[in-house]
C-alpha cells in the first residue's frame, strides 16, 4: 500500500478522532486521566490481538527499552494534556493549534534522524505555523488560554514522542511498537495515579461507551497507519507536516457536528494555509 494513501487513512481517522475526543470531553463529569487509560486501554487490546494473530508481538530489546521508555513517557503525558484541552475548548481549535507541533518534529528530523536538511520544508512548515495563527487570531490578539497552552505543551511531548518512535521503528515492526505504545501509557498512569479508576464509570453508560470504542478504533488505525507510512517511506520531514492537512477537515466536521462557528471564517482560511504548506512539501 503506498505511503501517501496510508497518511490520508490516518488525516481521516484523527479527525474523527477529534471530534469525539471533544463530544466526551466537554460533559462535565468526563476527566482527562480516564478518558486516556479507555482510549488507550481498548485500543492496545485491539493492537495487540492484531499483533498476536500476526505473530509479530515483540517486547522491546535492551537497547530499544529506553527510547521506547522516553516515548511512552511523554506521549502519556501529551495525550492527558489534549484530553484537557479538548474539556475547554473546541475540536477545531486543538486540532489548528496542535499542527503548531509539526515545526518541532521536523527539526528533529533534521537533527537527531539526520534527515537532509530541505530549506523548501522549513518554509512549508513555516507557513503551516502561519496558518495557525491566523486561525487562532481573535479580536486583535492570539487565543493563549490555558486551553491553547495544554495544546501547545502536548504538542511539543508528542513531537519527543514522534522522534524516538521513528527511531525505534527502524528496528521494531509496527504492530508490536503501537500494540506496546498504547498498553504502555494505561499501565503509567494506573500506577500513579490509581485514583483514575474511579472515574471509569463514566464510561459504562452506554452512549459513552460507543463514543470511546468507536474513538479508540480510529485512533489506533490513525496511528498504526501513520508509523507504518513512516517505515515505507523514511522520511519523517515530509510525513510529519503533511499530516497537518487534517485540520481543515477538523473545522469542517466540527462546524457540521459539534456547531464549533465561532471565528469559522479565520478558522477555514488558517486551514487552507495549512493545507498549502502541506503541498509544498511535495515540490
Amino acid at each position: 500500500m503506498p505511503w501517501e494513501l496510508l497518511i490520508a487513512i490516518s488525516i481521516v481517522a484523527f479527525a474523527i478522532n477529534s471530534l469525539l475526543s471533544r463530544s466526551l470531553m466537554k460533559q462535565t463529569v468526563s476527566d482527562p486521566f480516564a478518558q486516556t487509560v479507555v482510549l488507550f486501554g481498548l485500543g492496545g487490546i485491539v493492537a495487540t490481538v492484531i499483533a498476536l494473530s500476526l505473530g509479530k508481538l515483540h517486547l522491546p530489546t535492551v537497547a530499544q527499552a529506553p527510547y521506547f521508555l522516553l516515548g511512552g513517557a511523554v506521549a502519556t503525558i501529551g495525550a492527558v494534556l489534549i484530553n484537557k484541552a479538548y474539556k475547554l475548548i473546541e475540536a477545531s481549535e486543538v486540532g489548528i493549534l496542535g499542527s503548531a507541533q509539526k515545526m518541532w518534529s521536523v527539526v528533529g528530523a533534521f537533527i537527531f534522524l539526520g534527515e537532509p536538511f530541505s530549506t523548501l520544508k522549513i518554509i512549508a512548515t513555516v507557513v503551516i505555523i502561519t496558518g495557525v495563527i491566523i486561525a487562532s487570531w481573535k479580536h486583535h490578539t492570539l487565543k493563549w488560554d490555558k486551553g491553547a497552552l495544554f495544546v501547545i505543551g502536548a504538542g511539543m511531548l508528542f513531537s519527543v514522542a514522534d522522534i524516538a518512535g521513528y527511531y525505534l521503528l527502524q528496528t521494531m515492526n509496527t504492530f508490536s511498537f503501537t500494540a506496546l505504545g498504547y498498553l504502555f501509557p494505561v499501565i503509567l498512569l494506573l500506577a500513579i495515579r490509581p485514583s483514575t479508576i474511579k472515574h471509569l464509570r463514566f464510561y459504562t453508560k452506554r452512549s459513552n461507551f460507543i463514543k470511546i470504542s468507536i474513538q479508540s478504533v480510529f485512533d489506533i488505525t490513525g496511528t498504526f497507519c501513520f508509523f507504518y507510512a513512516y517505515t515505507l517511506a523514511h522520511n519523517a520531514s515530509t510525513i510529519t507536516p503533511l499530516t497537518a492537512s487534517r485540520v481543515i477537515l477538523t473545522v469542517i466536521l466540527g462546524a457540521i457536528f459539534l456547531r464549533e462557528r465561532d471565528n469559522l471564517v479565520k478558522k477555514i482560511i488558517g486551514g487552507l494555509i495549512i493545507v498549502f504548506g502541506s503541498v509544498m512539501l511535495f515540490l
